[in-house]
């Protein structure tokens, strides 16, 4: 998300913008990923460029979150309409520009149908991406623009097409809740469950800008991660049934867990998560990190040692 100190703070004197120092303090965590994930919370749609309320970011902006390192940004957020139909095709373009895979808002239902849900293959391991947003601050996407709504038929037909390629693992990344709240509320609670039970294994939340709790859910040998922070620490490893945990993040102190975690003979998963607040004048503040270790047994492939990193950033205020 750029705010207007922000873009001012990045115009050259050529009028031209150089981000290359937003995300200099944390390229290398992010570049050490095998995935990193950014939740892009802006529209690239020309100028004039604006900040809050409608959002319109310069394309450099773009290019220096890609050579920060990120795979694959999510569209699908309550600003993603800020300049209509104009902005939503036009970011598309840029992300499409730099071969930047992402999910979450499409320009017509042949190019969704096509793009969705998002498969990221990375040593041996299939990751589907799922991404909607509770609203989009009551704008309506043009027809034939298509923003990924929080829907739950829509949604259980999204996990079913992805459930049919048989993944490793479907993320369900949800713009939701109440900003500034640091507990979620009753109906990002219940859709959460709704979600765990129609299959999707981990859900990472978006859109309070505050921490909120992280959970962790077991179910027999099934375990399910819960994310509904972005500011946090967690480390962990997952295999078969076996579980030992060591001390629980805190929701209101913000204590960092030492570690939750598992062992597997099998395949492991390091998925890191990192998340950064832009200080409206264009620094980075310090924040926590979450890293999250975890191994996956799947029959379906080799039992060869195996190791995926990877990183969810939210790109926001």
């Amino acid at each position: 998300m750029q705010h207007q100190a922000q873009i001012d703070a990045a115009r050259t004197p050529d009028g031209k913008y150089d981000y290359s120092s937003c995300f200099a303090l944390v390229k290398e965590q992010i570049s050490h990923a095998d995935i990193a994930i950014g939740n892009l919370e802006v529209t690239l749609g020309g100028k004039p460029y604006r900040g809050y309320p409608t959002f319109s970011a310069p394309d450099e902006y773009l290019q220096a979150i890609k050579d920060a390192g990120f795979d694959v940004l999510l569209t699908a957020n309550n600003h993603c309409l800020d300049r209509g139909k104009k902005g939503l095709e036009r970011t598309i373009a840029q992300i499409d520009s730099l071969a930047i895979p992402y999910a979450g808002t499409y320009r017509n239902v042949a190019e969704r149908t096509q793009r969705y849900p998002l498969f990221i293959r990375k040593k041996g391991f299939c990751i589907a991406i799922l991404n909607y947003t509770y609203g989009t601050n009551g704008i309506k996407a043009t027809p034939p623009n298509i923003v990924n709504y929080i829907n739950k038929e829509t949604i259980l037909k999204d996990i079913h097409s992805a459930q049919a390629v048989r993944p490793d693992a479907i993320i369900a990344c949800m713009h939701w809740g109440e900003e500034y709240q640091s507990l979620p509320n009753r109906e990002q609670r219940e859709l959460a469950d709704w979600l765990l039970e129609q299959g999707v294994t981990h859900i990472i939340g978006s859109h309070p800008h505050v921490i909120q709790p992280m959970e962790l859910r077991e179910e027999g040998n099934r375990q399910h991660a819960v994310r509904r922070l972005f500011l946090s620490k967690l480390h962990f490893q997952y295999e078969r049934g076996k579980y030992r945990r060591r001390t629980h993040f805190h929701p209101t102190t913000g204590e960092i867990p030492s570690a939750l975690s598992y062992s597997s003979a099998t395949r492991q998963i390091k998925l890191f998560t990192l998340a950064r607040l832009f200080h409206s004048f264009f620094s980075i503040l310090p924040s926590r990190t979450m890293r999250i270790h975890l191994s996956m047994d799947c029959p379906s492939h080799s039992y060869r040692r195996k190791k995926l990193h990877f990183i969810s950033v939210l790109l926001s205020h």
